[in-house]
């Protein structure tokens, strides 16, 4: 596994295969951390991502499942955290050629 971005809120994209796991947060209680679940999606399975007009440095991620879409909530430590996160998870779901232009 080749971890190519590992985000502070408990996110890591890897390159190959193009995965990304949700991990339990730091402040969870010692339960979380003895069952030791993560959640694995591919990239192509993100509906969604965005900043909460509530609180801005919370974002929204939203992933297709079988059942249906599961939504989950992440806490940036500051609005600009936040925004950068959210065009980190975006940027490494669009296929690279859609930002390479050869002229």
């Amino acid at each position: 596994m080749f971890v190519l971005i590992r985000l502070h809120v408990g996110i890591a994209i890897d390159l190959l295969p193009p995965t990304f796991q949700i991990m339990p947060s730091t402040n969870k209680a010692k339960a979380v951390f003895d069952n030791g679940k993560t959640s694995s999606y591919h990239i192509k399975s993100i509906a969604g991502c965005q900043q909460s007009t509530k609180s801005s440095s919370i974002f929204k991620l939203v992933v297709n499942r079988d059942g249906g879409n599961k939504r989950y909530d992440f806490e940036a430590e500051s609005p600009r955290l936040a925004s950068m996160y959210i065009w980190l998870i975006m940027i490494s779901i669009r296929p690279v050629d859609t930002f390479v232009t050869f002229r």
